[in-house]
């Protein structure tokens, strides 16, 4: 049993009245209240990009900070990335016209992030943020593409920026030309739990034209609060009967 699910229990078994006890009994109940509120937890946003500001090639940027929250995305050869080409002629990076799907705060569909052309097969793009307090690491966002497109994208993660692990899931590339969401799950890989720094990277490749593109939107890093180590409810019962017992003994020596 939880120290909630015991504070809940009690409150359903005990009349509402005004407090006739101490004060220090007051006191430690809220205590309790509050340490078993603190063990409740939802998802916390680290970073989103809905690259709704991005412009086509060739002035796509290759260092694009998130709309919210905390991160940065980088194509341009630095903190593990590839040296993605943004031009008019042999074009790699751009923007296309994007998606309402995953996003937040309302966000119109405007632009998507679009790499293009079978010459980027293989390269990569990173992700740079902080996991410090944090776990179960989830990444969602739109993705739609072409036939002739990227039909594998890889991720991978490092917690240096240089050497960089395989996440072991599956490719969440498309080339279906229908936006849909798409989820890289790193949920299990406990090596990613309150690290201070994270890296992760995204590997395209299977394009087999240069038109072939994919077009990913609305992007969404989250995880969970590391929860706060909550006592046992036996260990704080036994707490408050010793603290009784001791008001209790001093009650008797100042007794005349």
């Amino acid at each position: 049993m939880t120290i909630r699910t015991f504070l809940a229990s009690l409150a359903r078994s005990t009349p509402c009245r005004p407090w006739r006890g101490p004060a220090w009994a007051r006191d430690a109940l809220v205590l309790l209240a509050s340490l078993g509120i603190a063990g409740d937890a939802s998802a916390s946003l680290i970073a989103y990009w809905n690259f709704n500001s991005l412009v086509a090639a060739p002035s796509t940027s290759t260092s694009i900070s998130a709309n919210s929250g905390t991160g940065t995305l980088y194509a341009n050869g630095t903190q593990g990335s590839s040296s993605w080409v943004t031009a008019s002629t042999g074009n790699e990076w751009t923007a296309f016209a994007g998606s309402t799907i995953n996003a937040l705060n309302a966000d119109v569909a405007g632009n998507a992030l679009a790499p293009v052309n079978s010459a980027a097969n293989g390269k990569s793009f990173t992700l740079a943020f902080s996991m410090a307090n944090l776990q179960n690491l989830v990444v969602t966002f739109a993705v739609r593409g072409t036939s002739n497109g990227f039909n594998s994208g890889l991720w991978s993660y490092s917690t240096d920026g240089s050497t960089f692990t395989s996440a072991g899931i599956p490719s969440t590339a498309t080339t279906s030309t229908t936006f849909a969401l798409a989820t890289a799950d790193l949920s299990a890989i406990s090596q990613l739990d309150n690290a201070g720094s994270v890296w992760l990277r995204y590997t395209l490749s299977g394009a087999t034209a240069t038109s072939g593109n994919n077009r990913i939107d609305n992007l969404q890093v989250n995880a969970d609060p590391v929860p706060v180590p909550e006592p046992s409810v036996t260990a704080l019962v036994v707490a408050g009967v010793g603290a009784m017992a001791v008001l209790r003994r001093r009650r008797g020596v100042h007794r005349p």
